[in-house]
Parts: C-alpha cells; sequence; structure tokens
C-alpha cells in the first residue's frame, strides 16, 4: 500500500506488495531506510516503490503545474 495525502486528506492505493513486518522499521521516514537490508529481493522491491512515488509525484506536479485544484483522490486517479 501506499499513501497519497493532500491537505492531510489520506487515499490509500495498494502496489501489490507485502512485506513481513519483520523486515520493516517503522522508525524509519523514508522506505528506502525502513525496509531492512536483510530483506529478501530489497532492491527489487525499492525500485518498484521508486516507480510508484516518480509516478504520483508526476501527477501531483502535472495538476499543480496545470493549475487545477486537486486533492489525493485526484492525484490518485491521475497517476
Amino acid at each position: 500500500m501506499i499513501r497519497v495525502t493532500k491537505d492531510g486528506k489520506p487515499k490509500y492505493v495498494a502496489t501489490g506488495h507485502s512485506l513481513h513486518p519483520k523486515f520493516w522499521d517503522a522508525s524509519q521516514k523514508d522506505f528506502r531506510a525502513a525496509i531492512a537490508r536483510r530483506t529478501p529481493l530489497r532492491s527489487d522491491l525499492i525500485e518498484s516503490l521508486e516507480t510508484w512515488l516518480n509516478k504520483y509525484a508526476g501527477a501531483a506536479k502535472a495538476l499543480s503545474e496545470a493549475d487545477e485544484r486537486h486533492d489525493a483522490r485526484a492525484v490518485a486517479s491521475k497517476a
């Protein structure tokens, strides 16, 4: 799951990935740091999550540059 937040309103989107809690450090702010180094296929997971991040960041930037009013749901649907 990823969370897209705009003005404090979250929208959750399924990524199709799951990770056992023992491989996740919730005290970390960045997902790259939160995924334990011993996680199987760590680099593939990080690469996939970065793809999702870039996709949603690009959608938010496009809406912002178009000066369109948008919320988390609009960003998620645009991506």
